[in-house]
């Protein structure tokens, strides 16, 4: 089980860490191996290409892994996005299968901060 679920918020523009920490029966797995797809669309869809998502990243290494902790680091590219309510989704894929360990979804929210000067 993902523990990380529900509404994710983050500024437009900034970067974010996401830690996930996954259990089986109520014990920390070792994810050593695995494959963590994190995945933001506008809409839900069953496109298995995720060619609409506007932020992907793909965490297949971790030094947590082996006590069930992936970090997803997302950059101030990736939440250069449009401002929004926006739907996420987790999926931690099993070493050498398309096996789907478990899922978390939620919703994603990206706001535009107050300050916008860089310097």
């Amino acid at each position: 089980m993902v523990t990380q679920t529900g509404t994710l918020n983050c500024n437009r523009g900034t970067s974010k860490s996401i830690k996930c920490t996954i259990k089986e029966n109520g014990a920390v797995k070792d994810i050593t191996g695995y494959t963590v797809i994190f995945t933001v669309k506008e809409t839900p869809d069953t496109d298995q290409t995720d060619a609409k998502a506007i932020i992907k990243k793909v965490v297949t290494t971790g030094t947590d892994f082996n006590i069930g902790i992936a970090r997803i680091v997302l950059t101030k590219d990736d939440t250069e996005v449009d401002d929004g309510t926006y739907v996420y989704n987790v999926r931690i894929l099993a070493p050498g299968s398309a096996s789907v360990l478990d899922t978390a979804n939620g919703k994603f929210n990206v706001t535009l901060g107050a300050t916008q000067q860089n310097d």
